[in-house]
Parts: structure tokens; C-alpha cells; sequence
């Protein structure tokens, strides 16, 4: 007799899969209808099968949670910390996107020192200064940033 846990499909190749639908009114939110995710067993007592189901229901919670708030038009409040890492992940984000686009442009030279030179790097600039101003306190000394005028 094998185990019932909800949200846990077995397909054809014997495999067993997570599979959860989202809210109907949080799917423009989300932008889809269902969570999706292969537990790599074929059986969810397996140690391994445990450990995604775990991380696909923290998964699906996080994912409800920000749609939910979304939703209702609440916003976190920018922080220090927060601030350093929406620019952490935007520079990261754009990292791999420019490697990407390197290697695959690797062979044409032009193509090549586009993707190098584009204005990421400058919007990168840009967007820290932003957060660095929206947190300096209003009596500061400091003079008002500049946008980024060169890498």
C-alpha cells in the first residue's frame, strides 16, 4: 500500500511529480496556473523526493504570498538591506544576461563588444545611486548623486 500525499502525482515512467494549482485570482499575479515540479523518485518516502516536495510546498507558499500582497496593493518598505540587494540581484541579473549574450555572440567581434559595452553596466550605476538616495536622510551633507555617465 503506498503513501497518499496531497498535491503528488505518479506519471507514466513511474516517477512521481509535485503538481498544485494557484488561485484563480492570483494567476495574473503569478503568471501561471499551476506549480510544477519533478521530485526525481519514484516514491515520495524516498529521502531525496522528501526534501523537493519540501522545497516545491515553500515554494508554492512564497509564490501565493507575494501574489496575495500584490494583489491587495501592500509594498515592503525600502530598507538599507533591501535596497543593497534588489542592486546585488539586478547586477547579477545582468551579469548573466551579458554572458549570455557573449557566448552567444562569441563569434562575431561586433557583436561581441555591443553586448561588453551595452548600458546595463550605466542602469546598474543608476540604480544604486537611486536606492543610496532614497535611503540618505534628509539633512545630509552629502552631495545629490549624478547618473552614470560611463562604465
Amino acid at each position: 500500500m503506498g503513501v497518499s500525499v496531497p498535491y503528488i502525482q505518479a506519471r507514466q515512467s513511474g516517477r512521481v511529480e509535485y503538481r498544485r494549482v494557484f488561485p484563480k485570482e492570483l494567476r495574473p499575479y503569478i503568471g501561471a496556473t499551476e506549480l510544477v515540479r519533478m521530485l526525481k523518485a519514484k516514491s515520495v518516502t524516498e529521502p531525496a523526493a522528501a526534501e523537493l516536495l519540501r522545497a516545491a510546498n515553500e515554494e508554492y507558499d512564497r509564490r501565493v504570498a507575494l501574489a496575495r500582497k500584490a494583489a491587495s496593493g501592500q509594498f515592503d518598505e525600502l530598507d538599507g538591506p533591501k535596497a543593497a540587494w534588489l542592486v546585488e540581484s539586478y547586477y547579477a541579473a545582468q551579469l548573466a544576461k551579458d554572458d549570455a549574450g557573449a557566448a552567444r555572440h562569441f563569434r562575431s567581434t561586433s557583436a561581441f563588444r555591443s553586448c561588453r559595452t551595452s548600458c546595463d553596466y550605466q542602469d546598474i550605476g543608476y540604480l544604486y545611486r537611486i536606492c543610496l538616495l532614497a535611503l540618505e536622510p534628509r539633512n545630509s551633507h552629502m552631495p545629490r548623486a549624478q547618473k552614470c555617465t560611463g562604465v
